[in-house]
């Protein structure tokens, strides 16, 4: 369960807890009704607000951000894209076909429908409001003959003045509150019951017809009743309980607790009513000839008798019958016992629920977990760039449940590829577990394509066959007399990502005489649309549609006609889809029907590991770099800094100016780096050998990268040059063999086929390989002065690091700039080659960039397809050389 969900959970569960300890309480123990009033009013905020200071506290709190080192200048990112059909927007990948909803699925889907129903009530809420409120305005005032009448009755129902001063001054005293409750008063025309409406200056709204039908008496309990509600601010209780039930409304012990607040309240004000009289008989019979009244009342108001709830009006009824007393005072010792009842029911309820440990799902903490360890792991270079959310390593690790405490850090070092982390032992452990797990790259599925046309359709339509049953059944349809195999494009691909292969020609619409065309653009041959979805217990589900484009007036209908332009109007396009599951090797196999012959299309499925070697199955991943289990502890500082567990000996190429006249240790000392008992450093030939601890030797690597990447003449710079080879039709240059380093090609295989390729794929470069220095110079020797193969040498230049550099390619072969950008990655040599190729229709959309590690002075190789209107096919040869400042000759 995620931590959002704990808290959720927690939320309902203590709410619940606190609501049914409250109204137990107010229930069964308390007997009088303000305390029972004043205890369910409090209960009810206490179901809302309590439960938030317990369940929506932090689960995972961050500290203060730890110390981190100096921050490393940032390298140039980029990844391979090696495009092999034209590029289509990636679809929203999708889920099994059976989606499982765990807990975290269905509280989040209760909780959107809970603030909904909540959105509702307050909506309605605001609307009865305004409704009450409005209506309480539009109240007249009383007229002089009501007026005169109340006084009448309340003077006259209060009896002769007493003659004693005490006397008089408590009748003056009620003289002064009936003449404040009778400036409260609004009469309305029609039918109804008294009540108290109005959120702001509430009023007294009686019928007109209570001036002709009640008795002083009457008067005397109606405005002492309605009185009472005024003088305790009911009104705006009752708002703040109606907005409280609104977000409770899945709570009854809420619901219960409103009611008991109600009925108590009603039983204060008829205790207010009837005072002192010993018979209550009169004022209940009073209550039920209103309650009587079948006129229906308003919402948001509170009459002084209302049959619904039955329940309500029945205990009041007893209430009154029992003559129970009401206090005056709530009393210190009640006010003592209910704070401290509200103190102990939200600790109470704290020790129900759900446990935090459940939100992180680490191992148990072991023994010295405050103690704080320090590892080191090798990563892979786009270890930060695979989630392509978080900024940091501490961040990434954080996104995925992994606290830092005080002192803890996380900090990648793209020079070396290496992250070091300082946690506790349970967080290193859960750290390992999500290394791993990033790291663990998904295979790839090969996707081989036949369509086959022949006199009769070969199969079963939508059949799955074993590699075995598909062989047999090609063999055996090659043997029909008339059967032709159209195409047989194969192509790699990632899951749940959509990949097209087409073999053919597009053919544009007619033009009309308005100038619009005439329909949108057709094509001669097969155009395959794949999309393979993760793997699902060793299958993928395998979508296929298959286009095939006829030209009726060609000799082969599939093929463009070589004589003549393919007429728009007489291409007929035949389609074909469907889906599979499918298991390594086996073969989706399809019926396309056409105004020809009928064509039968096999589609099998291959899984690849991310290598491209065949992984046997689809559920083969690998793993980038070594597992994190093998990360190493670095050593703390109050260890022995010769510790010869930790030692490590490395080779550095130096310049020839190093240590600036200085000697390599007191050079490194000064930069902060440690030379203890048992480690040295040796200087010879532009070579420097260093024995040390891991964390010194990784801090000389930055020092020397860091010098080789300085501005300034003492900086190491690139000699880029570039080799362009053009093939004509029908040539070709083989598939390059490193072990013999010659081009070859088999003696029995057919040249490389020359189509015109449609505008989006053309002059797109894909990856060949990568040479050294001698296996390039013998390429070339081979395939210079070859017939129908034409090589171009463009002027080197020489670049600092990560500096781009453009070169223009010759108008004869094709035109455009291809960019460079070379970053220094080691001081060993290693750079990272950033290659933006040229297009001849220019869009920042369709610009290709490709990423290529090489060593000083390699090769790399990218072949492009060919283009339409020469015929002929580029490759694209790369060469970058390290060029060191006042070496004499030395590298």
């Amino acid at each position: 369960m995620s931590a959002d969900t704990i808290t959720t959970l927690n939320f309902i569960i203590h709410s619940l807890v606190i609501g049914a300890a409250a109204w137990l309480l107010v229930r069964f123990i308390i007997r009088d009704a303000l305390r029972r009033c004043i205890l369910a009013n409090l209960a009810v905020l206490m179901c809302l607000f309590a439960p938030q200071n317990i369940s929506f506290q932090d689960l995972l709190p961050q500290p203060s951000p730890a110390p981190v080192l100096p921050s490393i200048p940032p390298t140039f990112k980029a990844s391979w894209r090696i495009t092999v059909a034209p590029a289509l927007p990636s679809p929203t990948v999708a889920g099994p076909l059976h989606p499982s909803w765990g807990l975290n699925e269905v509280v989040i889907g209760l909780t959107r429908l809970s603030w909904l129903v909540t959105a509702a009530l307050l909506l309605r809420l605001a609307l009865q409001c305004l409704s009450v409120q409005r209506w309480a305005w539009g109240l007249r005032h009383l007229d002089r003959e009501e007026m005169e009448f109340l006084r009448h009755s309340v003077l006259e129902c209060a009896g002769p003045p007493a003659l004693s001063s005490a006397s008089e001054t408590a009748q003056s005293s009620r003289g002064l509150e009936h003449s404040k409750t009778l400036s409260r008063i609004r009469v309305f025309d029609h039918t109804g019951t008294p009540c108290v409406a109005g959120w702001f200056f509430p009023v007294i709204a009686v019928p007109a017809s209570a001036f002709g039908s009640l008795t002083p008496h009457q008067w005397r309990w109606l405005l002492r009743h309605e009185g009472e509600h005024l003088r305790i601010h009911d009104t705006l209780v009752v708002l703040l309980q109606k907005i409280v039930r609104s977000f409770l409304w899945w709570n009854p012990f809420a619901h219960a607790l409103i009611e008991e607040y109600a009925r108590a309240r009603e039983e204060a004000c008829d205790a207010a009513a009837v005072g002192e009289e010993a018979d209550h008989a009169a004022y209940a019979d009073f209550l039920l000839e209103w309650a009587a009244t079948s006129t229906p009342q308003s919402a948001c108001v509170m009459p002084i008798s209302h049959s619904l709830p039955a329940r309500r009006l029945k205990l009041r009824l007893v209430a009154l019958m029992e003559a129970r007393g009401v206090r005056k005072k709530l009393g210190a010792l009640f006010v003592l016992a209910s704070a401290a009842f509200f103190l102990i029911v939200p600790v109470v309820a704290a020790s129900f629920g759900i446990t935090i440990a459940s939100a992180q799902d680490a191992p148990k903490p072991q023994a010295n977990e405050s103690l704080l360890d320090t590892r080191v792991y090798k990563v892979a270079p786009d270890f930060l760039a695979s989630p392509g959310v978080a900024k940091t390593a501490r961040e990434l690790l954080e996104q995925k449940g992994v606290s830092f405490p005080p002192g803890a850090s996380a900090i990648y070092q793209p020079a070396t590829s290496q992250l070091v982390v300082r946690n506790t032992r349970t967080n290193i452990q859960l750290i390992e577990s999500i290394i791993d797990q990033l790291q663990t790259v998904p295979g790839m599925a090969l996707c081989t394509c036949k369509l086959i046309q022949a006199n009769d359709f070969i199969g079963a339509h939508e059949s799955i066959l074993s590699q075995k049953e598909a062989d047999e059944l090609i063999r055996s349809a090659m043997q029909q007399k008339g059967a032709d195999v159209l195409s047989a494009p194969s192509i790699s691909m990632k899951f749940d990502q959509r990949a097209m292969v087409e073999v053919g020609q597009e053919v544009m619409p007619k033009v009309l005489p308005d100038g619009k065309l005439s329909g949108v653009m057709k094509f001669v041959g097969s155009k395959i649309k794949l999309t393979a979805s993760s793997p699902v217990e060793g299958k993928t589900t395998l979508e296929a549609k298959v286009d095939l484009g006829l030209d009726l007036d060609s000799a082969t209908p599939w093929l463009p006609s070589k004589d003549k332009a393919a007429d728009w109007d007489r291409i007929l396009i035949f389609s074909v889809a469907s889906q599979a599951a499918l298991a390594s090797g086996e073969t989706l196999l399809l019926h396309l029907k056409t105004s020809k012959k009928p064509v039968t299309v096999l589609i099998t499925a291959t899984a690849l590991k991310p290598d491209g070697q065949n992984a046997g199955s689809f559920n083969a991943t690998s793993t980038k770099v070594p597992p994190a289990s093998q990360g190493r502890d670095m050593p703390e500082k109050n260890k022995a800094a010769g510790n010869g567990s930790d030692m490590a000996t490395r080779v550095y190429r130096v310049p020839a100016d190093f240590g600036k006249g200085k000697k390599p240790v007191e050079y490194l000392e000064k930069n902060g780096v440690v030379f203890a008992e048992g480690t040295d450093v040796q200087l010879a030939d532009g070579s420097m050998t260093v024995r040390n601890t891991q964390k010194n030797l990784d801090l000389i690597e930055g020092l020397l990268l860091k010098n080789m990447t300085a501005d300034g003449p003492l900086g190491v710079s690139i000699k880029l040059s570039v080799h362009v080879v053009e093939v004509e039709e029908g040539k070709t240059l083989g598939e390059w063999n490193p072990e013999k380093m010659t081009w070859r090609r088999e003696p029995d295989s057919a040249p490389v086929s020359i189509r015109q390729a449609p505008p989006e794929v053309r002059h797109l470069f894909s990856a060949a390989g990568v040479m050294t220095e001698a296996q390039f110079q013998t390429l070339l020797g081979s395939i210079n002065g070859r017939n129908g193969v034409l090589l171009d040498s463009l002027p080197g230049k020489g670049v600092k690091n990560n500096e781009r550099a453009v070169f223009a390619m010759p108008a004869a072969l094709g035109g455009g700039d291809l960019a460079v950008r070379p970053l220094i990655t080691s001081s060993s040599g290693s750079l990272s080659l950033a290659l933006q190729f040229p297009d001849l229709i220019p869009s920042p959309k369709r610009l290709m960039t490709s990423t290529v590690m090489v060593w000083d002075g390699q090769t790399v190789a990218f072949s492009g397809i060919p283009s339409e209107k020469e015929k002929v096919f580029r490759v694209i040869f790369i060469t970058a050389r390290l060029d060191y400042p006042a070496d004499d000759g030395k590298k």
